[in-house]
């Protein structure tokens, strides 16, 4: 099987880590929009206080941490749903 098919069937059997995986991509993504100053770099002067890269990074950030504690909950809940097989 493909990584790619792995990484799917992954999702089968451990749902919860869709959430992981989207708070990680939402930091990494704030990351880049505050280090490439977007859009700052394409609008000087426009976006001097509201929309800013370093605003957006937390909106990011902020959105990212709350995927994560999503993830942390439905993982608890699995877990408990789910006992572990071995004794």
């Amino acid at each position: 099987m493909s990584f790619l098919g792995n990484f799917v069937s992954g999702f089968e059997k451990s749902p919860h880590l869709i959430y992981w995986y989207l708070g990680g991509i939402s930091y990494v993504f704030g990351g880049l929009m505050y280090t490439l100053r977007i859009p700052e770099k394409y609008f000087q002067g426009k976006f001097d206080y509201i929309g800013a890269s370093h605003q957006i990074l937390h909106i990011f950030v902020n959105v990212g941490f709350i995927l994560h504690y999503l993830g942390c909950v439905d993982s608890y809940y699995y877990r408990v749903e789910n006992k572990c097989p071995v004794k």
